[in-house]
């Protein structure tokens, strides 16, 4: 089994359970089988780019994020990303969202 393929699968089930998303859920709303959500999650196939595309949407996450998850440029990406929601909140909610 390609390690790629598992590591990608395995952010794309992160994803989905922080969003309390079922996987039979999930391969309904992006309109592929459960068996083939199943074996995209668990790195035994790739996501063509139209299923990938679809996922990315319904998860609301970055390609980059699914693809690249240690590439130093997207944990900069998203050190900015924070830098900037946290520097628009009031003390009250940058507290609440560090506590997370």
């Amino acid at each position: 089994m390609d390690r790629r393929l598992k590591a990608i699968g395995k952010r794309i089930r992160e994803a989905r359970e922080l969003q309390n998303i079922s996987q039979m859920e999930m391969a309904a709303k992006i309109k592929i089988s459960s068996s083939h959500m199943s074996n995209i999650e668990n790195g035994k196939t790739s996501a063509g780019i139209d299923v990938f595309s679809r996922l990315v949407r319904e998860l609301n996450v970055s390609a980059d994020w699914i693809l690249q998850n240690d590439s130093a440029t997207v944990n900069e990406t998203y050190a900015q990303e924070m830098s900037d929601i946290l520097s628009s909140c009031t003390p009250a909610e940058s507290k609440a969202i560090t506590d997370v």
